[in-house]
């Protein structure tokens, strides 16, 4: 039920509708029970595995790993270490604020049975992420697989709790939260200027700063390109010389920028001054953003972790940890812990699904999901013109603003 995603409830209506005799859900409880544990020691084995992997494929044992966490609800939240190299899961933790057996006999004043309990955490939520990060490290450390970098975010105190308990662990950022925070600043700065209301100026300094942080090899470099963006995007290109991105030096009376209003270079001295504070922000990190991380590995495995079904999160997880080590035959690794026979349907299936699988991740290369991202970039960019062309026809209690004595006006094609 947990590698389908579905529950007691869904089975039972499938079997329904093929007019197969149906399961009880004690029945199905019961059984999940039994397999829960040896489904656990082969996600703990899976993740040794990985760790060895890791280690193997590491430059002088610098072990690099990505943190992220999620929640299931505000109520509990899990997190995992995954290996930069395959985008395995190292190690993985949860936390919960809720036990319903816990609450069920409490509300009824009774005493608590024994039972597997996996209430673990008593403080506020937003504090998960943090408290798992740093327990996995320790328990990857005590393994042999103590990790050197962080691949992280900045929406959490994650690194601060980690350098302080790690006094030789370094952070990178993520490339696309670095990419997000620079995007919502401008944003932020377009609400006081106008002239960079338009997306396209938007996206132009956007791509000014991501070339900046992704063309420096070293500190300095990443500090030198930060420092060439605004004298650039307002005349000024002294500093331009030794770059091939700015075309100014090659032909100054006939230079346009292709994505600045009319062709020219910004103007306000307010602006202008907002754009300066950001570039400060930016070099101040200089040592995080040098080789930018990823934590795509992680967010794809909060998606897989949404697929699934389960009462208990700590069921959902170590599913989850096995599809993404194991890939689907992690079925056929389950069964045989539990002293199974997966049988062969289920293996030919299993094993199908990992060949589609292979070709589809074939297929995805970086150079296509990128143009692709371009692709619907630019459409959105379009929208609020074509709103514009159609007026309004969607909006709380339109209907009841709308005249009566309106005629029809065809929307023209665009």
């Amino acid at each position: 039920m947990i590698h389908a995603g579905i529950g007691p409830t869904h089975l039972q209506n499938v079997l329904a509708e093929c007019n197969l005799p149906s399961i009880s859900e004690n029945t199905l409880r019961k059984k999940e029970k039994e397999l829960s544990k040896q489904i656990g020691e082969v996600a703990n084995t899976s993740c040794r595995t990985a760790q060895e992997e890791e280690k193997a494929q590491s430059t002088n044992n610098n072990v690099e790993a990505s943190f992220d966490g999620s929640w299931q609800k505000r109520g509990s939240g899990w997190n995992y270490n995954s290996n930069t190299e395959s985008g395995k899961v190292l190690s993985f933790e949860l936390r919960s604020k809720a036990c319903k057996t816990c609450e069920y006999h409490q509300s009824r004043k009774e005493t608590v049975p024994d039972h597997d309990c996996h209430l673990n955490w008593h403080g506020s939520s937003k504090a998960m992420e943090a408290d798992m990060a740093v327990t996995m490290a320790h328990r990857l450390k005590d393994d042999g697989c103590e990790i050197k970098v962080v691949h992280a975010d900045n929406d959490a105190s994650t690194t601060a709790r980690l350098q302080v308990e790690f006094d030789n662990i370094s952070k990178k950022d993520d490339q696309n939260h670095v990419k997000k925070g620079i995007s919502t600043s401008l944003h932020n700065i377009s609400k006081s200027y106008r002239e960079l209301q338009k997306d396209e100026t938007r996206q132009y300094i956007l791509r000014c700063f991501m070339y900046a942080i992704k063309g420096g090899e070293t500190e300095d470099d990443i500090k030198c390109n930060l420092e060439r963006i605004v004298p650039h995007v307002f005349g000024s290109h002294e500093k331009c010389e030794d770059v091939d991105w700015c075309t100014y030096n090659t032909n100054p009376e006939n230079f346009k920028y292709k994505s600045l209003p009319n062709g020219k270079p910004l103007t306000s001295d307010g602006l202008k001054e907002e754009l300066n504070s950001l570039v400060r922000k930016m070099i101040s990190r200089s040592e995080s953003i040098t080789d930018l991380g990823s934590t795509q590995a992680n967010e794809s495995f909060n998606q897989l972790v949404s697929t699934l079904w389960d009462p208990v999160p700590f069921k959902i997880a170590v599913a989850a940890v096995l599809q993404k080590n194991e890939d689907m035959l992690f079925v056929k690794v389950s069964y045989e812990a539990a002293s199974l026979s997966p049988g062969e349907l289920t293996m030919s299936i299993a094993s199908a699904r990992d060949k589609k699988k292979g070709k589809k991740k074939d297929k995805k290369t970086v150079e296509r999901i990128q143009d692709h991202q371009n692709s619907e970039k630019r459409k959105r960019i379009l929208i609020p013109e074509k709103i514009g062309k159609e007026g309004k026809t969607y909006e709380n209690s339109l209907e009841l603003s709308i005249q009566k004595t309106l005629t029809r006006v065809d929307i023209p094609p665009p």
